[in-house]
């Protein structure tokens, strides 16, 4: 009886794991920039004022950062020389890719773009107006600001069918 129940929270685990939404969020206009993953944590990129940027990682109580310096204080050891038998080449496809980028959804698209140059900015109004619609809202302006808003959002089930099953 408790194998049954042992085994049925781990099934549970397992379809919340794959079920979980991925959202990942780039936006220039309130500066966020993270990755969210379900209900169980989010890992943020922000300004840092000893370094360029951070990585935060926050899940419920645990609150970590990562600072680009953590990183390189690391020492490398040499590699082992040996000799390798010939492998099989594992080929990414390019079916394989277009269907992973078919598994994402993309929430919300907001782009403003000033080239610094009024005669090319002129000469791209008209595309950017013949682009616009509900979900992609691209604009060209005159007064020096380039900003930027993608929201993505799929879920690792999609992925894992779209490398399965291109």
């Amino acid at each position: 009886m408790g194998f049954l129940i042992f085994f049925g929270v781990l099934l549970a685990l397992l379809a919340y794991l794959l079920l979980m939404q991925l959202d990942l969020v780039l936006n220039s206009y309130q500066q966020q920039y993270y990755l969210r993953v379900g209900g169980l944590c989010k890992l943020l990129l922000e300004k840092d004022p000893e370094e360029l940027v951070h990585l935060r990682l926050k899940s419920g109580l645990l609150n970590i950062i990562w600072r680009p310096s953590d990183f390189k204080s690391r020492a490398r050891k040499p590699k082992k020389l040996r000799k390798r038998k010939p492998e099989k080449s594992r080929k990414f496809k390019f079916r394989t890719l277009l269907a992973l980028l078919k598994a994402v959804k993309v929430k919300e698209f907001r782009w403003q773009l000033d080239t610094a140059d009024p005669i090319l900015n002129a000469q791209l109004y008209p595309l950017f107006f013949f682009l616009k619609n509900q979900r992609m809202r691209c604009s060209v302006n005159f007064v020096g600001e380039n900003q930027l808003a993608l929201r993505l959002s799929s879920r690792p089930v999609k992925f894992l069918k779209a490398i399965i099953n291109p």
